[in-house]
């Protein structure tokens, strides 16, 4: 089971989904769901209301429901619905960095796993084989996907996990493993990104060799 648990701060979950018993109903369903046995992956979408308190999510979500193993931060898609109706939710890269590092640190240190998409690697800092497109990409992934509507099944490949990339990426010894900016020029800025100086072969090794 998915659930998407944005904040552990009521207000904050409360402003991002309409809903002001949000989070006490998650914590319901998730206090159920561990009784019962089933499996519950955490889903949260970075933002500029909870960009500052990555790392707190984790240490509540995982110190109250100790069942939890697995997280997935995905940066907020502007282009869906909600989120184009109100661009003030778009952070800046430099906004989550410090608080997603502390995230990611603590999980691995506390031996949970955990996925980031759309994050540029120049921002993963110590965790650039957690990047769901660059585990894709080094391991040449695809999926299948079957839309109810019109698009019906859809296989998607290379070009589903690879975005647009300013000049100065191709500095980046990580430019090959990179999917690059979403939404490039458009809600996010190039000014945000730069070359790192990890070698793009240390990130397939440490993909090939991570069970996680």
């Amino acid at each position: 089971m998915h659930v998407s648990v944005h904040s552990v701060k009521p207000e904050v979950q409360a402003r991002l989904t309409g809903n002001p018993k949000s989070l006490a109903n998650i914590f319901k369903a998730m206090e159920r769901a561990g009784r019962e046995g089933v499996r519950v992956d955490v889903n949260t979408v970075i933002n500029s209301e909870n960009a500052g308190h990555l790392s707190l999510n984790v240490r509540v979500l995982a110190g109250r429901f100790p069942f939890l193993r697995h997280f997935v931060w995905n940066n907020l898609d502007p282009m869906m619905n909600r989120a184009s109706l109100n661009p003030a939710l778009v952070p800046k890269l430099r906004a989550f960095e410090v608080e997603l590092h502390r995230a990611m640190s603590w999980l691995g240190a506390a031996g949970l796993n955990f996925r980031v998409e759309r994050v540029p690697l120049c921002f993963m800092s110590d965790f650039p084989h957690r990047s769901t497109e660059t585990r894709k990409l080094v391991k040449d992934e695809s999926r299948e996907i079957y839309f109810l509507d019109e698009k019906g099944l859809r296989r998607q490949g290379r070009s589903a996990w690879t975005y647009e990339k300013p000049a100065r990426c191709g500095e980046c010894p990580l430019d090959p493993v990179c999917a690059g900016l979403y939404q490039m020029g458009v809600y996010y800025s190039p000014e945000e990104l730069c070359p790192v100086f990890t070698s793009a072969e240390s990130v397939r090794a440490a993909v090939r060799g991570d069970a996680a």
